[in-house]
């Protein structure tokens, strides 16, 4: 080894010898031999621990480096198709969660970070017509988590309570990534029954690690930072306090519940046009004194913000859409990765207004939301299955109705005669897309 693993600033100089260079070109060894598992997903991180750092792969709780007070994470990369910006492809799996003792932990003593308080990120390009061997090192950059604005590290703190005090109450197997803002409980391994994991309080559950999401991590990397050295971010009075960053953002609408949308809209001097579709998602920035059409903790930890309207009775107006799909895209997706189980992991932010005795739509309530992995792996995952086969038959393909379905659908998303789509069974149909059934949603919000 040509650096010192117990001096921090060794490992890192030895580290930027890597940038702009391939695994092929950094280490000497047998490349015919590693190329034969080029498939298994984290060779690039394991190849690069053990031929160039000299580490041993696994999985213990101490950091990599753990003299020199460092952790190793290699990420994969990507460029956007719109503008070329190079940004994370996945979330950063940090260490795996022990059920068994993590109930006993404490935010400062805990292995979380005892391992990753100092991370030390290795980003590559991610080509798919390469092997690992190939990629090009494109970004090495420290990360320093106890070091993070307070905004920040009081978001992780508060999501790895979440976490923690779920696997305390026996409910480790209701864990979801849903469930928390910039760090996650991602699954870990297979779901096959050998990938399960005890809980002291409850049923066995899946394996899963502690993981950044990754348009936190994006954050980070791309430095999108103000003068100050922060994270540019919209609503930062929750530091500091004992309200969680949820907590802060409720408690700006609970003064405005029960007033029509009218009265909200004076209250918070917005003056815009009352007939444009975006009137709805402008009060709600309004309301949370955000100036821009970007509500950056929102977007950081990949909340989705949607104002569902009720009728007098309390059902919901419509079902809520999502971006049209084209078949030939999804038809060449598996299910774990698919585009549709992504979007519906994220944390939802449903702002809900009824429409009174007045005619006038009234704001009734705010509150975050996350589908149950247990709704989203069974009954989402037999739609998007059925939708496949359908897609995939001859002819026009009967995709799964609102009448036959409880959680979602499929139904056209673009106009009649101009936004086409060809199945991979060859027929020419209007665009489609999945959409959340409104009585479901209606149900949800109403519990």
């Amino acid at each position: 080894m040509n650096y010192d693993p117990t001096d921090k600033e060794s490992v890192i100089a030895y580290t930027e010898k890597l940038r702009g260079r391939c695994l092929r070109e950094a280490i000497a060894s047998d490349f015919a031999a590693l190329a034969e598992k080029e498939g298994n997903k984290g060779r690039f991180g394991q190849v690069l621990e053990r031929e160039y750092f000299g580490l041993e792969n696994n999985s213990e709780s101490r950091a990599d480096f753990e003299e020199a007070g460092l952790e190793l994470k290699a990420f994969p990369l990507k460029l956007k198709k719109r503008g070329g910006e190079m940004v994370s492809k996945e979330r950063l799996v940090l260490n795996i969660i022990d059920y068994m003792s993590i109930g006993g932990e404490s935010w400062l003593s805990s292995t979380f970070l005892k391992k990753n308080a100092h991370i030390l990120l290795i980003g590559y390009l991610y080509n798919k017509g390469e092997t690992y061997l190939e990629h090009i090192i494109k970004i090495i950059s420290e990360l320093d988590i106890p070091q993070l604005p307070p905004e920040d590290l009081k978001i992780i703190r508060d999501d790895w309570k979440t976490i923690v005090d779920k696997v305390r109450a026996g409910k480790a197997h209701e864990l979801s990534e849903s469930d928390t803002l910039y760090l996650g409980a991602c699954t870990k391994g297979s779901t096959a029954e050998s990938s399960f994991r005890t809980q002291p309080n409850g049923p066995a559950a899946k394996q899963r690690a502690f993981s950044f999401k990754q348009k936190f991590l994006n954050a980070l990397i791309l430095k999108d930072f103000d003068e100050a050295g922060r994270i540019v971010k919209s609503i930062e009075e929750y530091a500091g306090t004992d309200q969680s960053f949820e907590e802060k953002v409720i408690s700006r609408f609970v003064p405005y519940y029960g007033k029509s949308f009218e009265e909200i809209a004076q209250l918070v001097g917005w003056a815009g046009n009352p007939k444009a579709k975006s009137r709805f998602a402008d009060v709600t920035r309004a309301i949370l004194g955000v100036t821009t059409k970007r509500i950056a903790e929102f977007e950081l930890a990949d909340i989705e913000a949607k104002t569902v309207r009720l009728g007098r009775e309390g059902g919901l107006k419509e079902s809520i859409s999502f971006p049209a799909f084209r078949s030939i895209d999804l038809v060449a997706q598996k299910w774990e990765e698919s585009d549709l189980r992504e979007m519906l992991s994220h944390r939802f932010f449903f702002v809900v207004y009824q429409r009174g005795v007045d005619d006038k739509f009234h704001l009734k309530a705010a509150r975050f939301w996350g589908m149950p992995e247990s709704v989203l792996d069974t009954e989402v995952r037999e739609v998007w299955e059925k939708t496949i086969v359908e897609l995939k038959k001859p002819g026009i393909p009967a995709l799964p109705k609102m009448s036959e379905t409880r959680v979602v659908h499929v139904r056209p998303h673009g106009r009649l005669g101009i936004d086409r789509d060809v199945t991979p069974g060859g027929a020419n149909i209007t665009k489609q897309c999945f959409w959340l059934n409104a009585p479901y949603i209606a149900g949800e919000l109403r519990e």
